[in-house]
């Protein structure tokens, strides 16, 4: 089955943390803990998005699916980045709010005062937003954490060995971002 070229995405409710991680990096990843697999498959088709899935009956069912075979998050995020031949640049990442997947907007430090710790507020300089659900992001000492790891993944997803028993699923075409 042959799937559109596109990089927007749909997790089912085993993926939430997939979702998250890939919202890291930048990728329009919709999540709802509580759909239906006929709502989930229906919302694909109308955002056209590709489903990302641990249900192997549901993605036999369906078209526009990609089956996660492992329940590794490194594992997972490696085998959309090969499979959909993405391309992780760091000036994608912490663009979307790993929450809701709305797309961070710059947030002045003064917007900011009283909703994030007072610690936050001295030592930070610059602030994003979600306009969705208006949670605050700043880059705090995780952020090099994150970086190291994501650009890891970045420079070495693409070339791993496959995974034991992992075959590609060659017919999805999922795109590269613009």
């Amino acid at each position: 089955m042959r799937v559109a070229r596109q990089s927007r995405f749909i997790a089912d409710a085993m993926l939430g943390r997939l979702a998250r991680w890939l919202r890291l990096l930048g990728y329009d990843v919709a999540y709802q803990r509580d759909i239906s697999d006929e709502k989930l498959a229906l919302r694909s088709w109308r955002e056209k998005r590709v489903i990302l899935t641990r249900d192997n009956g549901f993605r036999a069912r369906t078209v526009n699916a990609i089956f996660i075979k492992s329940d590794q998050i490194w594992e997972q995020l490696h085998q959309v980045i090969r499979d959909c031949r993405l391309r992780p640049s760091a000036p994608r990442f912490y663009t979307r709010c790993s929450l809701c997947n709305g797309v961070l907007k710059k947030a002045l430090k003064a917007s900011v005062r009283g909703l994030v710790p007072a610690y936050v507020y001295q030592e930070q300089k610059r602030f994003a937003r979600c306009p969705r659900c208006k949670k605050v992001y700043w880059m705090g000492s995780h952020a090099a954490l994150f970086d190291r790891r994501l650009l890891r993944l970045k420079n070495s997803a693409l070339s791993l060995p496959p995974l034991l028993g992992y075959r590609p699923q060659a017919s999805i075409a999922c795109g590269t971002p613009k």
